[in-house]
């Protein structure tokens, strides 16, 4: 069975492509990303990434 570590990041502007790019290159693969909005300090975008343990 297939076992799979989680990540989460979360940042103003979302992931930049040379973000995305070192996560990927480490085995990270993202699952999907959302807009948290925050009426205060702006909206936030979170992305959560995983990756097999085994």
């Amino acid at each position: 069975m297939q076992r799979w570590e989680y990540r989460v990041e979360e940042h103003e502007y979302g992931l930049s492509q040379g973000r995305l790019d070192s996560l990927g290159r480490s085995g990270w693969e993202l699952v999907s990303e959302v807009v948290l909005p925050d009426e205060r300090r702006g909206p936030k975008i979170r992305a959560v990434l995983k990756r097999p343990t085994d």
